[in-house]
């Protein structure tokens, strides 16, 4: 399980046929038997199963993956703050971070009932 997010992903060659993409700075890495409890993605990067208190697994790396590849494609963080000023009258200013990630996910999934047991 990697640290996947759009600050890992470097790229080279851009004006050739064949761009050269590599995975950086993957620290986080952990065994698929192990975690313990530290934050391993970005808030902006978090599948909604994480937001549930599951442990990782691949498919959340699926979902890591697919939103900093949306990160990049649309040059905007999709389910960051960037945009919390323009929905003032949706959601109060005072809110951080991932309860805005939170509440854009929930706007595109549903919500996101708690596990009987998460881990």
């Amino acid at each position: 399980m990697e640290d996947i997010n759009p600050n890992n992903v470097l790229v080279s060659n851009v004006d050739s046929p064949k761009p050269t993409v590599k995975l950086a700075d993957l620290k986080a890495v952990i065994t698929s038997e192990g975690f313990d409890d530290f934050q391993l993605q970005g808030v902006e990067i978090h599948a909604p199963e994480i937001w549930k208190g599951v442990s990782p697994t691949p498919p959340c790396q699926v979902w890591s993956v697919g939103v900093t590849l949306m990160h990049f494609f649309s040059n905007k963080i999709i389910f960051g703050n960037w945009d919390q000023d323009s929905h003032a009258q949706e959601f109060p200013l005072d809110m951080n971070k991932s309860a805005w990630a939170i509440g854009k996910i929930m706007k595109l999934v549903g919500p996101l009932e708690q596990d009987e047991d998460p881990k």
